[in-house]
């Protein structure tokens, strides 16, 4: 099953998430699938079955808000649903500034 589709899944799940399910997505490698992966551990971190370990949170999060900074992708596709948005190089950097302080 592809990276995508296992965090479409957890996403639009209304059950608990198996840690064993998103371990392996450390490997992701796009930019719309890290914009996924962020919203998941945003949206429902607490769901997940089994502390993920804040290392490797804050690895999946930084690595995605730098690539939001670096690429600055404009995604004003209205029509795209909120789970395929990518944040634009600003909202990157406010969340950025966040997660120093959490990690």
């Amino acid at each position: 099953m592809s990276t995508d589709r296992v965090i479409d899944e957890a996403l639009l799940s209304e059950t608990t998430i198996p840690k064993e399910k998103l371990v392996w997505v450390e490997s992701a490698k796009s930019i719309r699938t890290l914009s996924k992966l962020f919203r998941l551990t945003r949206d429902r971190y607490y769901e997940i079955t089994a502390d993920l370990g804040g290392d490797l949170t804050c690895r999946w999060i930084l690595r995605y808000l730098l690539r939001c900074i670096e690429e600055n992708v404009a995604d004003d596709d209205e029509d795209l649903a909120d789970k395929d948005k990518i944040e634009g190089r600003w909202e990157a950097a406010e969340s950025l500034a966040l997660l120093v302080v959490t990690c």
